[in-house]
């Protein structure tokens, strides 16, 4: 009887755990252009690991770029990257990895090459609730720029789920100190490269290297940005304040509902790719 005691109340929050997506790494890797900010709250993320690159910066150009696709033509942000880790500042400059409308996410398989390469518009987060299954999400929106194949559904089931391996493209290489000149390169494209290894630290100044991080696991790695100054508790305190009726006037009520209502800065993909590919549901921002 003590057993059966101890055994229900394990299942019953087992029961209680998000299943996740079949397809989704147990972990998304979240790569921060830029350095920690203290009051940016990564556990309300439990999916999510948080690394950062305070050595980076960079300046967004003036004028969009304009590509010539298939489709048509299109509009992209550009900037230029400076700083360290060199490999960082070469790609960013080619493809925009921490825009302030979108997250750069990539894939790579077990033996760390990358298989799959997008940007994903904030706008698949802006009315998604994992409900609706006309919405477009991370894992469904179809494949848009290099390769011009399937959506991430289909890599992460081959590469995370499945085990498979990239094949490697002998045409592509990268040797640090020198500029690629591989066919492909001036558009940011690396799939079938071997991702190189680069240094980062954690929000605690733990340094440690994405090589270390992928530890020989396929892996989804996502790169954005978040701003270092800002204070991305204001929009929580002033929930709590509101909730608390320590607003002490007319004045301070408005400014508490303006920024109770307001979102706090973070990238809404964060609560996206929680939601669609962790079933998991953090407080809305």
């Amino acid at each position: 009887m003590l057993a059966i005691a101890i055994l229900l109340p394990a299942m019953s929050m087992a029961q209680k755990m998000p299943k996740k997506h079949k397809s989704a790494p147990d972990e998304t890797i979240i790569v921060i252009v830029g350095k920690p900010n203290p009051t940016f709250n990564e556990s309300q993320y439990p999916h999510l690991r948080f690394y950062y690159l305070p050595d980076v910066s960079f300046i967004v150009d003036d004028k969009a770029k304009t590509k010539v696709k298939l489709s048509g033509f299109s509009q992209e942000t550009t900037a230029t990257y400076y700083g360290e880790p060199e490999f960082i500042v070469r790609f960013g400059s080619k493809r925009h990895i921490a825009s302030d409308n979108a997250v750069y996410g990539i894939v790579v398989d077990k033996n760390g090459v990358v298989a799959y390469q997008r940007a994903f518009s904030n706008s698949l987060a802006a009315h998604n609730d994992n409900s609706d299954e006309m919405n477009w999400t991370i894992l469904s929106v179809a494949r848009k720029g290099i390769g011009q194949k399937g959506p991430l559904e289909d890599y992460l089931k081959d590469y995370v789920e499945k085990g498979k391996e990239m094949k490697l493209d002998k045409d592509k290489s990268y040797t640090p100190g020198q500029e690629p000149t591989y066919k492909g390169w001036e558009d940011g494209d690396i799939e079938g490269l071997e991702l190189p290894d680069f240094k980062m630290v954690k929000s605690d100044g733990t340094a440690v290297s994405i090589k270390e991080v992928i530890a020989g696991k396929p892996s989804f790695i996502v790169f954005s940005a978040l701003d270092p100054d800002k204070n991305f508790g204001s929009a929580e305190e002033a929930q709590e304040k509101l909730k608390e009726g320590k607003v002490k006037s007319g004045r301070d009520f408005f400014k508490s509902m303006a920024k109770a209502s307001s979102g706090d800065g973070t990238p809404p993909m964060f609560w996206h790719i929680e939601n669609v590919m962790y079933n998991y549901f953090p407080p809305r921002k």
